[in-house]
């Protein structure tokens, strides 16, 4: 089981906000998985978006929150 990630992009414009739940709404409909470096990592993994939320604080300003989890790749793919 690969490690997961619980994000928040907090108090972002609306127009970041946007760009955001595009890219994740893709992932989270088609399930593939995308690189990722988390911040306690060197280098990038493979991640897979799971269910978000979005919320407006302030008028123009939201906060999203998203849950990243690893994804392992069998070693017999790379024979």
């Amino acid at each position: 089981i690969g490690w997961g990630y619980n994000l928040r992009f907090e108090n972002i414009t609306e127009a970041q906000s946007d760009t955001i739940e595009t890219f994740l709404d893709a992932r989270i409909a088609d399930g593939d998985y995308f690189n990722w470096q988390a911040p306690d990592e060197a280098s990038t993994s493979k991640y897979r978006a799971l269910d978000r939320t979005k919320k407006i604080d302030y008028p123009g300003l939201a906060t999203i929150q998203v849950t990243f989890t690893e994804v392992f790749e069998p070693w017999w793919q790379y024979l």
